[in-house]
């Protein structure tokens, strides 16, 4: 999948748009996979959540690390 691709599904799955449901996790994946593909947004929108959960990060909690 296009590094571009994946970063608009994370947008869709973060916001429930075009009748897909509300999906954080869904959303980091395809972050993820935009930000190692090399898209910028994606690696924004990586950087924007591990932030966000930096004060509540459980030590188990992998999904931004992938």
């Amino acid at each position: 999948m296009y590094a571009k691709a994946s970063f608009n599904l994370g947008v869709c799955y973060e916001k429930g748009l075009d009748n897909m449901r509300q999906d954080l996790d869904k959303a980091i994946s395809y972050f993820n996979e935009a930000a190692e593909r090399g898209d910028i947004d994606g690696k924004l929108s990586k950087v924007y959540y591990m932030l966000d959960k930096a004060t509540n990060i459980d030590n188990n909690d992998s999904k931004l690390y992938l």
